[in-house]
């Protein structure tokens, strides 16, 4: 199962990736922006209003 983890670099949120590991995800983190990240796994859901995916941190 692939789970979706928010990158953040520079205490800001850069993107996503989709992996079922977190070393995983910090491997394709580091492979598509960069280095000195972290990544943190996050729930995606539809937004109430905007009826756009968001991703709701520490779900």
């Amino acid at each position: 199962m692939n789970y979706t983890w928010a990158v953040w670099q520079n205490n800001r949120l850069v993107g996503y990736v989709e992996s079922s590991s977190e070393w995983n995800a910090i491997r394709l983190a580091h492979s598509k922006y960069g280095s000195c990240l972290y990544v943190e796994r996050c729930l995606m859901g539809v937004g109430p209003k905007t009826k756009e995916k968001e991703c709701q941190i520490g779900a």
